[in-house]
């Protein structure tokens, strides 16, 4: 975990899953700030699975 004096950055757990699932399908969070690479519904948890959403390489939904 990363601190810092106000804010505290976390790796992604399973438990956030669902959130994030939420997000990257709401039009209205993708639409003003684009989607900051979070991935679609079906490759979200592929994605989870193989690296914990942690890698040097951006895939694209």
């Amino acid at each position: 975990m990363i601190r810092g004096e106000k804010i505290y950055l976390r790796p992604v757990r399973r438990s956030d899953l669902d959130l994030l699932h939420t997000y990257a399908n709401d039009v209205a969070f993708n639409s003003e700030y684009n989607m900051f690479g979070l991935k679609r519904d079906q490759h979200l948890t592929e994605s989870f699975e193989r690296d914990g959403l942690l890698t040097t390489t951006f895939r694209p939904c």
